[in-house]
């Protein structure tokens, strides 16, 4: 038996509430009441079971009505089935598709036996074993399936089916567990198998399957033809000639979309019909039989999308059909294989219950009441002719079914909003688009003048009578964990790790506002780039397209040794040398003047911005990854300084061309982090946050919970909301400053995106040119100068660094040495450093020993230099020890070493005082067994005292 995991079930089924809803339907609804009980049996009068949640986030039942034990799912499905642990693991393994589960169990598979193929016996041909009926098979069809509702469309139960193969023959034979059952007619059979959890296998052919067969249709025919002869028999026992005849056909039918379906409605008196295939539907010659035969037809329609839509597609097709809505509460319902239920079957097991039979009547006969046809007119005749009327209640479905509804916005005066949704696209409209939408159809199916006048000139489609139309609930999840959907003009793409899939608008699944589609039309390519990881486990990346402007300066603002391989290669007399070496190498991560290890971590820095680019396109909020992207530059210099140009904003607003709903705010401004209106207009429909240009001392710890939690919004019309985490927007920030005063966990959350200042301004004549992203492209702005070709190669690549994301289980960080060192830099301040500088460098007369490095200094006389030589204001102790601590990590030495610091702290006595000293460990100071080891440099424990005390000196 295959090994499933307890803890692989519980995450795969919400904790096992999944499971307990394929035995005890009521029980998730229990949860949302006071005392969460719930009936675990059909014929309880009173709730005697109850559910919880424990702290291990899975599910428990106890049956106050049985033997009062308390039971997890999966003890839950020992009990209802009889199996053991193993067997049931296994069992709800396969139902659900968990890792490690079998494809089938025994509750889930038939017996197959195997044999020689004998002589006489026909390759392609069947042979099949019938038994009689038992309450335990009929009760696998539907509660109230009899033998005589499965006799009345030809189904017969198989006790085995044996098919004759070339190379031998295969005998099915069913079991109690998994009963096997044959629409059988006499030139072909169609083989039922519901207990399949594989859908492939639940339904075969047998036999000549004719082109086209409606189930049901025999049985109308008959029922019609009895009905005719009695109504007719009976009225010419009458007085013909003072009555007219009675109408003949039957009451009503009823589509349905497959057998179980149509032997359950049959259960209860009605006529189903429904179609072999699913690649068969209702043509105009089955419609005009069945009108002759009955009065009206309903179309049951299943609740997921497919049924929905076949339904609508019918109901505009035939618009006297009426269309039957099973009620969604359905939906929170799950099937045995916990699924969604959705069709007729469902809604018998859900809602009839033994004894009850009239009020689960009551409950359909009321949903057969409400069914409307998708015309919303009606015609009476007479004399004059025919006379329309306008049906509000008609029109008004028709109107949700073709995508139109109110859709909440508290921004707007009257709270909502009308929309259409229509393949996958989301609309804000008018109440006049509507009308005319209604007008249209009526040109468009070529109806009669008198009908399309009565329309126009209704006033029941004004924007007050619309404010009837329901209001819809729309879900734009268009991403999770693993996918992501991009909406372009021409198609809609979804991203996986496995690949690009390319899906028409009529056939996509998700929704998403229409100002969000991105304004281009696409073509699907070939890879631009290929990231893997060699033998040894360090990344790589080969670039297979080079006429990608994008990736070009992405390459380009990743060349942190650009200087050495495009200038300091070359001598004084060398220009035209260099000019030509750069122009063959204009766009080259790896130029050969380079190491291999310069090459890696230039192409480390390449492959984290592919990364970055990926992590924000993904809209999916994981709680695990909750990162916001840092662009900031490589060079390390004075924080004084302010090096721009180096490319930083044209990386983080290139996805706003994809993630087209973004709010920007300007980091320049230093009173945005006291604005209480910082996120006014943010929604969860927001894509992104960008905090751009962010000044040198940005707080940054105001930002903390917009990135790891629900997002708390102030309008400044006084709507306020929360925007909870899984819906709130990525944010992103860019800097020509290190972060300021980082908080250690903020800091874990920031994804740094790091910039060589390989395009630049020549302030003070620090380079030898200026160089700009234009120009590396004919004077063109990236983007805004892009021709329809680049559009579709730099959106192709978009959708490969989101490939390349999903593909990644490790956060792709750059290389970090110059990002800690202008982190430190910060940290400390120019004062600070220019002042370490020279007290450190100072040597004891003129030895090669310096005074205050690798010997034990005091902290009081070090802070009076350090306030005397500066003239510096303010400081306290623990901003100094801080800074200490930050320049001898930045030059790669150890404050305090735990040899000289046992506690963290060096205290001696000084003329009978304590006083606090600090010993800073060069390679030089290290002890002898230790001087060949490479010093690593940890981050300090720092304690109570350095971070929230002023220490008296």
């Amino acid at each position: 038996m295959s090994y499933v995991k307890i803890e692989d079930l519980m995450d795969a089924t919400q904790g096992g509430l999944n499971i307990i809803a394929t035995y005890y339907p009521e029980a998730p609804h229990a949860l949302s009441t006071k005392h969460r009980k719930f009936k675990a049996r059909g014929d309880e009068k009173t709730a005697s079971a109850s559910i919880r949640q424990k702290e291990n986030g899975w599910y428990y039942v106890t049956d106050f009505g049985g033997d009062g034990k308390e039971r997890n799912a999966v003890e839950v499905c020992m009990l209802e089935e009889g199996l053991t642990f193993g067997e049931a693991c296994a069992e709800l393994g396969a139902r659900f598709s968990v890792s490690g589960a079998p494809t089938a169990t025994a509750l889930s598979k038939p017996i197959i036996e195997r044999r020689d193929r004998q002589e006489g016996e026909i390759p392609g041909s069947y042979f099949f074993e019938y038994k009689e009926f038992e309450a335990s098979d009929l009760l696998v069809l539907g509660p109230k399936v009899t033998d005589k509702d499965c006799f009345a469309f030809n189904l017969k139960l198989l006790a085995s089916y044996t098919y004759i193969k070339e190379d031998g023959v295969t005998i099915t034979k069913s079991t109690p567990e998994y009963p096997i059952f044959s629409f059988h007619h006499e030139k072909w059979q169609k083989i039922y198998q519901p207990n399949s959890l594989d859908k492939g296998y639940r339904f075969r052919y047998a036999g000549d399957k004719p082109q086209k067969y409606i189930h049901g249709l025999d049985a109308i025919k008959t029922a019609f033809r009895q009905n005719k002869e009695r109504i007719e028999d009976e009225w010419q026992r009458k007085d013909a000639s003072t009555e007219k005849m009675p109408d003949v056909r039957l009451e009503s039918c009823f589509i349905v979309s497959g057998g179980s379906d149509g032997l359950n409605l049959k259960s209860f008196g009605y006529f189903p019909i429904w179609f072999n295939s699913e690649s068969e539907h209702l043509d105009y010659a089955d419609y005009k039989l069945l009108m002759t035969m009955v009065q009206t037809i309903y179309y049951i329609a299943d609740l997921d999308a497919t049924g929905m839509n076949q339904a609508v597609k019918v109901g505009l097709k035939f618009l006297d059909i009426r269309l039957l809505w099973l009620p969604k509460q359905l939906l929170q319902y799950r099937d045995k294989r916990g699924n969604p239920r959705k069709d007729f079957k469902d809604f018998v097991e859900v809602y009839y219950k033994e004894g009850e039979e009239l009020r689960f009547n009551n409950r359909f006969k009321k949903l057969i009441e409400v069914a409307v046809p998708m015309k919303f007119w009606e015609e009476s005749y007479s004399d004059g002719g025919i006379k329309y009327y306008f049906k509000n209640t008609r029109a008004y479905h028709f109107l949700q079914h073709q995508g139109f509804g109110r859709y909440e916005n508290q921004n707007t005066k009257d709270g909502y909003v009308f929309v259409r949704q229509h393949h996958g696209i989301v609309k804000v409209i008018k109440p006049v688009d509507v009308k005319g939408f209604a007008t249209n159809f009526l040109i468009e199916r070529q109806m009669p003048e008198n009908l399309r006048d009565v329309i126009y000139k209704t006033s029941q489609l004004s924007e007050n009578s619309l404010s009837n139309l329901p209001y819809v609930e729309i879900d734009f999840t268009d991403a999770d964990a693993h996918s992501q959907h991009i909406f372009f003009q021409n198609e809609v793409w979804k991203v996986t790790k496995e690949g690009i899939e390319r899906i028409r608008y009529d056939q996509v699944q998700c929704l998403t506002w229409e100002d969000k589609v991105v304004d281009h039309r696409v073509r699907l390519q070939d890879p631009h780039f290929e990231i893997k990881k060699d033998k040894s486990g360090n990344w790589d990346i080969e670039i297979k397209r080079t006429d990608n402007q994008f990736l070009n300066y992405l390459i380009n603002t990743s060349r942190v040794h650009w200087k050495k391989d495009l200038e300091e290669a070359f001598g004084n007399h060398e220009q035209l040398k260099a000019e030509e070496y750069a122009k063959r190498h204009k766009f080259d991560i790896a130029g050969p003047n380079l190491t291999e290890d310069e090459i890696y971590e230039q192409k480390l820095h390449l492959i984290n911005k592919i990364f970055t680019l990926g992590y924000m396109l993904h809209k999916y909020k994981n709680p695990g990854k909750p990162w916001a992207p840092y662009a900031m530059d490589h060079k390390i210099a004075d924080i004084a300084e302010s090096h721009g140009g180096t490319g930083k904003s044209v990386f983080v607003k290139s996805i706003q061309h994809v993630l087209k709903n973004n709010h920007y705010i300007n980091g320049r401004d230093k009173k945005k982090t006291s604005d209480d209106f910082i996120y006014h207009g943010v929604t969860e429909h927001t894509d992104y946050i960008l905090i751009d240009d962010c000044h040198a001392y940005m707080d940054y710890g105001f930002f903390y919970n917009t990135i790891t939690g629900d997002l708390d919004v102030n309008n400044k019309n006084g709507l306020r909301y929360i925007i909870p985490f899984a819906k709130s927007p990525k944010v992103a920030f860019a800097s020509n400053y290190p972060p300021n005063d980082l908080d250690p966990s903020l800091e874990r959350r920031l994804l740094y995106v790091v910039f060589s200042d390989y395009y630049h301004y020549n302030k003070d004549d620090e380079y030898q040119q200026t160089r700009t992203v234009a120009d590396d492209f004919g004077k063109k702005n990236l983007f805004q100068d892009f021709d329809e070709k680049q559009w579709n190669i730099v959106l192709n690549f978009f959708a490969q660094a989101l490939r390349f994301y999903l593909s990644c289980d490790e956060k792709l960080s750059p290389p970090m040495e110059n990002v800690e060192k202008r982190n430190l830099l910060k940290e400390m301040g120019d004062q600070f450093h220019s002042w370490a500088d020279v007290f450190f460098s100072t040597k004891r007369n003129e030895s090669e020993e310096y005074l205050y490095l690798d010997i034990e200094v005091s902290k009081q006389h070090a802070f009076e230099n350090f306030e005397k030589t500066t003239n510096a204001k303010r400081w306290s102790a623990n901003r100094f020890k801080k800074s200490l601590k930050a320049y001898a990590k930045y030059n790669g030495w150890i404050f305090n070493p735990k040899d000289r610091a046992p506690g963290g702290r060096i205290i001696k006595k000084v003329d009978g005082e304590s006083v606090e000293h600090f010993y800073i460990r060069t390679k030089k100071g290290l002890p002898e067994e230790l001087k060949d080891i490479p010093v690593d440099v940890e981050d300090d424990e720092w304690t109570d005292d350095d971070t929230e005390l002023d220490e008296p000196f």
